[in-house]
């Protein structure tokens, strides 16, 4: 009866200490169920984050794509437009001399015509007729070309003749100032100081004369300034002007 006692309690002694460690195995079992969806979320998270960048990178190189696309059309447009040319410049390069040296002649009476209009922007006028000879002299278009380009300066030289206008702007021997322009026939300066001028042609040349009275010059600076162009003026003179006709 002793030994069946004994046994018995061994038999029992293995399930009793089983069931004092389930409340440690269900912890262990939570705190790894935690872990593991904790671990689901930082896994999410990182998939999350790992696609944003794959999507941001497939977005840059959609845009490199594109310009790339750009790019070789921009590439084939270029290399068309410079068989095009070359062929013009082998064609021009043959073209009558005599036309050439007309052209050149033509841009030597537009500088002098330049030189000697009406003191008003006459730098930019002449940049303009400077790189139609810089062009021609480089023979890479024809004179064809150039020629059309030259009337078109001459147009805008008559277009001038024909309008007056109110405009600051640098003035020869008078600094910035206020311009009153009438035409290619002359112009009123003034100056900082007060003091106003007038384009005199004489002797065969333009120079800058002090008007006197300036009370004239300073209403139709204001005209022309206020866009009031039609009405009866009197035009001052600043001396005897011996010669008043130009030649475009």
């Amino acid at each position: 009866m002793g030994k069946l006692k004994v046994l018995c309690f061994a038999l029992l002694l293995p399930a009793t200490t089983a069931q004092a460690d389930i409340p440690a195995m269900m912890t262990k079992i939570v705190n790894l169920r935690s872990d593991l969806e904790s671990s689901n979320r930082e896994l999410e998270s990182e998939l999350k984050t790992r696609q944003a960048e794959l999507d941001l990178w497939l977005q840059k190189r959609l845009e490199l794509e594109g310009s790339l696309q750009k790019e070789t059309l921009r590439k084939l447009q270029l290399d068309e437009k410079v068989k095009r040319l070359a062929s013009r410049v082998r064609v021009e390069s043959k073209s009558d001399p005599k036309a050439h040296a007309a052209l050149l002649q033509w841009l030597s009476q537009a500088e002098s015509w330049v030189k000697s209009s009406l003191p008003f922007r006459r730098g930019p006028r002449g940049e303009v007729v400077q790189s139609l000879r810089e062009r021609a002299e480089r023979r890479l278009e024809s004179p064809e070309v150039l020629s059309s380009e030259l009337w078109q300066f001459y147009e805008s030289e008559m277009k001038l003749a024909l309008d007056n206008e109110y405009r600051i702007v640098e003035v020869e021997d008078v600094g910035k100032a206020e311009v009153a322009r009438l035409g290619l026939y002359t112009l009123f300066a003034k100056a900082t100081d007060g003091t106003i001028k007038q384009a005199v042609f004489e002797k065969g040349a333009w120079s800058m004369k002090m008007v006197e009275d300036k009370s004239e010059a300073e209403r139709l600076l204001q005209n022309l300034k206020a866009k009031r162009e039609q009405g009866l003026y009197a035009i001052p003179t600043a001396q005897p002007i011996y010669e008043t006709q130009e030649q475009l």
